[in-house]
């Protein structure tokens, strides 16, 4: 019988909804992260979460707020498919198009960093 390794850690992943005019949240889902378990990536666990919230709870809500181990192309898809807007951080090694398909896909940390300061 083969080995099988085991992780002494528990992954969780939780989808937390807050209502900012009420100051209140709630953990809306949750799920334990088992790879080796149930064959199951993080990515496919937050997609099956949204699409509960979206579809069989009828949460609503019109933003995302991930963390950059999630801001991949095909969740950022889904939740733009949703109707919803999403905020995270990007890794720098992923590839971005800033010129509407005209030109190269670039690495983040390869773009010009842009600031608007108030007042200027």
């Amino acid at each position: 019988m083969g080995k099988r390794e085991t992780n002494d850690c528990v992954n969780w992943l939780t989808v937390i909804y807050v209502n900012f005019k009420r100051h209140e949240f709630w953990v809306v889902d949750y799920r334990i992260y088992d790879s080796n378990g149930d064959g199951k990536s993080k990515l496919d666990h937050v997609s099956d979460m949204l699409k509960g919230l979206v579809h069989s709870k009828q949460l609503p809500f019109q933003t995302v707020l991930m963390d950059s181990w999630y801001a991949t192309q095909r969740l950022m898809a889904e939740i733009d498919n949703f109707g919803k807007i999403y905020y995270c951080p990007v890794k720098c090694n992923r590839l971005v198009d800033d010129s509407g398909g005209v030109g190269k896909y670039k690495r983040i940390d390869q773009l010009p960093l842009i600031v608007n300061l108030k007042g200027l």
